[in-house]
């Protein structure tokens, strides 16, 4: 199932070859807005796999189920290339017309920051690329599941944040996922971190070079949130047969699948301990 404009509904008809078939077309009573979902279930098929693929993977469903997966942004949020990402420097940096980005394959972008859509999305992946870098970080740093003083944890049922203060308390409720640790999407409105929480957000602003009130110019394109650390993906399963592994999960809105799979497909050994993490993604 896929949500499409209603303008679009009469060229639904047109979509039809060897790879996509339209099955069904239902009008929605409501107008559905961006993440108004509950989440994403996926059915992923792993073809070429080792002999002992389904026992490695196994092992690391163990470890995910009691850690969670760390909740970087894929790179479909940077857009092609890093474009979106790049055209999110521009936006940040007064641009608000066209703009030509150089990515690192060295191929030339031209994006449109007139149209709002685009200008929120060069927004969001800029916030996304710092998200990565903290928690990029934190994964370097051994700190990713270990609660900091002045960490903005939320509550897993209520969603509900608030500063840490008492880290042995806070680390208990961590471990038995009754909260989570966040990371900043900065913005005007962001809850911020304090202590020793805080100085690790704000150093790696300070390497990327933007101030905390530049966001401020971004205005409604970027008010600013908190994102966990750490999403848990829940209906881990796993089957293979004689050239295929399939792997099954849920995931709520706004967590990416490829994070899963890198975290199944890749090495297991820094998934603990953050080494070998940070520069990967």
């Amino acid at each position: 199932w896929l949500s499409v404009p209603r303008s679009a509904e009469s060229r639904l008809g047109a979509v039809d070859d060897d790879k996509v078939r339209v099955l069904q077309v239902i009008p929605h009573r409501h107008k559905l807005r961006t993440a108004h979902l509950a989440g994403n279930r996926f059915t992923l098929v792993v073809r070429g796999a080792e002999a002992d693929a389904v026992a490695r993977i196994e092992a690391k469903l163990e470890v995910l189920r009691r850690t969670g997966v760390p909740n970087f942004f894929g790179s479909q949020r940077m857009g092609q290339g890093g474009s979106t990402l790049a055209a999110g420097w521009a936006l940040l940096h007064g641009s608000q017309r066209l703009v030509r980005v150089r990515t690192p394959d060295d191929t030339v972008h031209a994006v449109h920051l007139e149209d709002r859509n685009l200008r929120r999305l060069a927004a969001s992946a800029l916030q996304a690329e710092v998200f990565n870098r903290t928690l990029a970080r934190r994964l370097q740093q051994g700190q990713w599941r270990q609660v900091l003083a002045g960490d903005v944890c939320c509550k897993t049922v209520s969603g509900g944040m608030f500063v840490s203060y008492d880290i042995g308390r806070e680390q208990g409720r961590l471990d038995v996922a009754e909260v989570e640790l966040t990371g900043p999407m900065w913005g005007p409105k962001m809850m911020r971190a304090t202590g020793p929480a805080a100085e690790l957000e704000q150093s790696v602003l300070a390497e990327l070079g933007i101030a905390e009130t530049a966001w401020a110019a971004l205005g409604h394109l970027a008010e600013g949130t908190r994102r966990p650390l750490a999403v848990r993906p829940s209906e881990l399963a796993v089957r293979s047969d004689a050239e295929s592994v399939t792997v099954q999960f849920t995931l709520p809105a706004g967590a990416f699948a490829t994070g899963v799979m890198h975290e199944l497909m890749g090495p297991h050994a820094g998934l603990d301990d953050g080494q070998e993490r940070g520069g990967g993604w």
